[in-house]
């Protein structure tokens, strides 16, 4: 496994893992509401929170890569980083969930 994935490999392994979840999600909820006909439990609810929690982190990194941050031998200092001190300081004001 490389220790400096790309951008690009980290948001294919990242949407490629949600697209997984997402048929396992979808599937337990027909089986809870459609087959069993039984109601949502909390762990349904959290399940569904934490799905739209990771959808919403992913989308960061697509709008980071698109600035350069997520780019190969870039660290989380922004060492590496070739943009402007502009464009530098727009990322740490950006507001990530989480």
């Amino acid at each position: 496994m490389p220790l400096d994935p790309s951008g690009v490999t980290i948001i294919a392994t990242e949407w490629t893992l949600i697209f997984i979840a997402t048929g396992v999600i979808v599937a337990r909820l027909y089986l809870r509401l459609i087959l069993q006909k039984r109601r949502l439990l909390i762990s349904d609810l959290f399940m569904c929170a934490g799905w739209c929690t990771t959808v919403a982190l992913a989308s960061f990194d697509i709008v980071f890569y698109r600035m350069g941050v997520l780019r190969q031998g870039v660290t989380l200092g922004l060492v590496g980083f070739e943009g402007t001190a502009e464009e530098a300081e727009r990322f740490y004001k950006v507001p990530t969930p989480g």
